[in-house]
């Protein structure tokens, strides 16, 4: 369920009737007369949570002759609402295509998702029927879209949909969109949907905003067998040609992470400085071979909407966009027209490349983000004990630099990857990073955390100390625990363990999954009042590890299993598992948050 906040900017005079809305939270805005008032999305019911959040964002990006499903004012329609019909929850226009979309979130069997296929299909005809008597020739084609959520399609579903040229797309995908709503703007963002619903059904060709290709002064080169484009372009032009394959469970080629608030915010700090500009080039792959004249020296690109795959530099490129701050009316005008300035008349340098087998680029943004010379990760997260010793990357580091991969007694003794130490099966960053750290076993701020239960007689126990006197009793009481923890894990499934990395519970996959368990397992204790110093805290939990990972350790799916969404997965079925006995039946789903 979406548990984004949105805020909006509203007049005095119409705080009441927003309250009554739903909206709340009334904070003053700096300008005389206008105050920002929240809602969560979340807050609505979950059985229309879905058919609402699409909404909400087909009308935030103003979509044009946008019409909610239910409300068509018109009866020629005569949309079927019976069971197992087809109701069509939103619509909107881009450019020329008009879209339809179906939202589906309920677990329903292969018949009912064929029906409604069938069903969207006849439906589009009286759309299409409907738009041309309302729009006359404004749309060229209307697309029909299924968002699902809560089942999986099957192939013969996919196969169907492709026929009737139906749009498949799970809600993964709008849910980022809603997620980088301040952050995209509206046009890109629309266009990178539209994009999504198109090349679904093999429709990329209408995704054309005009006839006249770019003209661009460019530098064609060789390296090795690879031939380039360098070429200048305006931010705003790229933005329309610019796509990025990114990580969805859906899109099976999609390798790229979404793009994070806090380094656009950065870049838009930086940009606002007119003496500030990007000097590294933009990479691109371009979908087909680009049209070239080495007498020119002209590159010519088709104007085509999200033509161009960014391969790396997306932060830089949509730094271009203002994101709204906390600022007076007046900042707010500077910042909009310095942003929009820049945007519009700036040089950026991209450097282009094409390839016939479109798994290149993949290699190329591994190439760029592991090969090249940066500093590894593994060592800076090393190094965070020097560098912010007073911070929870620094404090969690010392830990595991001191405690868990030095102490003999530790079950990580020598396990964990330090410098070039060969012998060791677990890498630090996934032991730091994704495991203890995603746990929230370190935060300062979560009363539930082992950090606080082991330092909860501190003064301050929002800051970390820094003086080892301090740190040795709080982290000798940390190590006991988490060492009792895995001593019980060791004892239910030793042979499992012994194999390292080529079982579950020692390899890397496991030890993240088996440290985010003790997340629910301290919240569980906590929930029950039982100290996690006492006797019975080890009783409890040798209860409940005991048994649960049988199922995953015999199963190589799981043990082979990797990334952040199979993690979860397995998490999810270890914690169904120990619910499924009755003593544990209140046994946590999620963890609390504060």
């Amino acid at each position: 369920m979406l548990k984004t906040k949105y805020t909006i900017t509203v007049p005095e005079d119409l705080i009441v009737e927003k309250k009554n809305e739903g909206w709340g939270s009334v904070k003053d805005t700096g300008k005389p007369g206008l105050y920002y008032m929240s809602k969560y999305l979340g807050d609505f019911k979950e059985e229309n949570q879905l058919e609402i959040e699409m909404r909400w964002l087909f009308k935030h990006l103003e979509f044009m002759d946008r019409v909610d499903g239910g409300q068509y004012d018109c009866e020629e329609l005569n949309f079927s609402f019976n069971e197992p019909g087809t109701q069509i929850d939103v619509m909107g226009g881009v450019g020329d295509i008009f879209l339809a979309i179906d939202c589906t979130r309920s677990n329903k069997p292969e018949s009912y998702i064929k029906t409604k296929i069938q069903h969207n299909d006849s439906e589009k005809k009286k759309i299409e029927k409907w738009i041309k008597e309302k729009q006359g020739d404004k749309y060229k084609e209307v697309i029909s879209v299924i968002c699902y959520e809560n089942f999986e399609p099957t192939d013969s579903n996919r196969r169907e949909c492709q026929e009737k040229g139906i749009s498949l797309i799970s809600y993964d995908f709008f849910s980022t969109c809603i997620e980088q709503v301040d952050i995209l703007d509206k046009d890109s963002l629309k266009h990178q949907i539209l994009k999504r619903v198109l090349n679904v059904i093999g429709k990329d060709n209408l995704l054309k905003f005009g006839d006249e290709p770019y003209e661009l002064s460019a530098m064609k080169g060789k390296s090795g067998d690879n031939e380039f484009y360098t070429f200048l372009i305006q931010p705003s032009d790229l933005q329309k040609l610019a796509y990025v394959k990114r990580l969805h469970e859906e899109e099976e080629d999609g390798y790229q992470r979404h793009l994070k608030r806090r380094k656009i915010n950065s870049i838009n700090n930086f940009l606002y400085d007119k003496d500030n500009c990007f000097y590294n080039n933009i990479i691109v792959w371009f979908g087909q071979k680009p049209n070239y004249d080495p007498k020119k020296s002209v590159l010519y690109i088709n104007k085509f909407y999200c033509s161009l795959e960014v391969i790396d530099g997306q932060h830089r490129l949509f730094g271009y966009n203002y994101t709204p701050k906390k600022v007076t009316e007046v900042e707010e005008k500077n910042i909009k027209k310095t942003m929009g300035d820049r945007k519009l008349h700036d040089d950026i340098v991209v450097t282009g490349f094409f390839d016939e087998d479109p798994q290149k680029r993949i290699h190329t943004f591994i190439d760029i983000n592991n090969n090249q010379t940066r500093v590894p990760m593994e060592s800076v997260l090393q190094q965070m004990s020097v560098i912010e010793p007073s911070k929870e990357d620094g404090i969690l580091s010392k830990f595991i630099l001191t405690k868990l991969n030095e102490q003999k007694s530790s079950y990580f003794y020598k396990s964990i990857k330090i410098k070039s130490e060969k012998r060791a099966h677990l890498t630090f960053t996934q032991v730091h990073r994704y495991a203890i750290k995603k746990a929230k076993l370190f935060r300062n701020d979560l009363e539930w955390s082992l950090y606080r239960q082991c330092n909860g007689n501190a003064d301050r126990p929002d800051k970390y100390p820094t003086d080892d006197n301090i740190l040795r009793p709080i982290f000798s009481n940390m190590f006991n625990q988490i060492n009792s923890y895995f001593a019980v894990i060791y004892k239910n499934y030793r042979d499992d363990w012994d194999i390292k990395g080529q079982g579950f519970t020692f390899s890397n996959n496991g030890v993240v999954i088996l440290f985010r368990l003790y997340a629910y397992i301290l919240n569980y204790l906590m929930f029950k009042g039982i100290s996690i110093n006492s006797d019975r805290s080890n009783f409890v939990i040798q209860d409940i590890i005991k048994g649960c990972l049988k199922e995953i350790i015999m199963e190589e799916n799981y043990r082979e299993a990797s990334g952040e969404g199979a993690r979860d997965r397995i998490l999810k079925l270890i914690i169904k598992k120990i619910k499924s006995n009755k003593r544990f039946s209140d046994f946590p789903e999620i963890i609390p948050k504060k």
